[in-house]
């Protein structure tokens, strides 16, 4: 099935500061929760959002806790069991990020944060 027909589209606040895992020696991961407000006044869900490499490098360079962002993405489905019992989750595989917010970490004239990323095919 084509990711065309998979989509995500949310914005929320990162919800901790960002921390890269290096998997292996090419791989970087980083899995962030952002708070999107919910159907109702005060709702929020918590999105889990996977960015991947370079998307990863930029959202932690230039996020914290709190920063704005607009994420792209697909949506990734996953089980195991636990103690016996079946469990799911259901992700979202970053392919692009727009930041939202000034409270973002390193910002310099020499070297400005970018509006927005895509992840590179």
């Amino acid at each position: 099935m084509s990711k065309d027909l998979n989509r995500w589209v949310g914005i929320g606040r990162l919800g901790k500061d960002p921390e890269i895992k290096q998997l292996g020696s090419d791989k970087k991961v980083l899995n962030v929760n952002i708070a999107v407000n919910g159907f109702k006044d005060g709702d929020v869900a918590w999105v889990p959002v996977i960015f991947w490499d370079k998307l990863a490098e930029i959202v932690s360079k230039y996020c914290e806790k709190g920063s704005k962002i607009a994420v792209e993405g697909h949506l990734l489905s996953s089980s195991w069991e636990k103690e016996g019992e079946k469990r799911f989750s259901l992700s979202v595989v970053a392919d692009s990020v727009q930041f939202l917010s000034k409270n973002n970490k390193i910002q310099t004239e020499d070297e400005p944060m970018p509006e927005s990323v895509e992840e590179s095919q």
